[in-house]
């Protein structure tokens, strides 16, 4: 991980020069859009609507998207300036004793784009990792690939981390959250409606996929998924 440390650097030194050479136009934007206000509304009513019902009433949410907003499109806009740079990057022959950095992300971005090389090595860069889950025979051995995954940055099982307490926001407080399967949470996955019973059956069919790709055999990748799920986070 500390070896892409100098790539993330670059790119946010590129992406902060390219927001320096903007026109000034963009720069001297004004905080409050005219065109997204809703002259309807009365702010002193509902001065949310009042700012934003016009954009709301032309904005449809992109089909991609359960939600869209101004930081939606921000982090879009952001997106789209990477990709330009890594894209120019990769077409730019330097040397890499003058500019590492520069060579180290267009290789990196070449890499990942080379669709041919990855689907030709399919799951084979992971073999190693799912060597070490096979050979997992006790429960300190499970202790030991949970440490392992977490030291390789994957959230096995739990993850750390900090936020403001939910009482005294002025108070930050360490967090340990438990690491839930990508499946909808406690108060909507046991619901036996028609919907919900779709939704289930669609997300089997997902991961039964996903693990055959993986390498596990047909039979066994479909097997009936235990209703137990839970949510959450503990404070301490």
């Amino acid at each position: 991980m500390k070896s892409f440390i100098p790539i993330i650097i670059s790119l946010t030194c590129a992406v902060g020069l390219r927001a320096s050479v903007q026109p000034q136009s963009a720069q001297n934007a004004p905080p409050l859009d005219p065109k997204n206000v809703d002259p309807s509304v009365k702010p002193g009513d509902d001065f949310f609507s009042y700012a934003n019902g016009a954009w709301i009433k032309r904005t449809e949410i992109p089909p991609e998207y359960s939600r869209w907003g101004a930081f939606n499109e921000l982090i879009e806009r952001n997106n789209d300036s990477l990709h330009t740079i890594a894209e120019k990057t990769s077409q730019t022959s330097v040397d890499p004793k003058l500019a590492p950095e520069t060579q180290k992300v267009g290789d990196y971005y070449a890499s990942g784009m080379d669709e041919k090389a990855i689907e030709a090595a399919r799951t084979q860069p992971l073999a190693e990792e799912f060597q070490k889950i096979d050979s997992i025979k006790d429960p300190q051995d499970v202790l030991k690939e949970i440490a392992h995954l977490h030291s390789i940055g994957i959230n096995a099982f739990f993850n750390f981390g900090a936020g403001p307490m939910q009482k005294t926001a002025r108070t930050i407080s360490r967090r340990r959250c438990k690491a839930d399967l990508g499946c909808p949470i406690a108060t909507i996955t046991p619901k036996q409606d028609a919907d919900m019973k779709q939704k289930r059956e669609k997300y089997v069919a997902h991961v039964t996929k996903m693990l055959t790709l993986l390498g596990e055999p047909a039979d066994q990748s479909g097997g009936r998924r235990k209703e137990n799920y839970g949510v959450g986070n503990k404070t301490g």
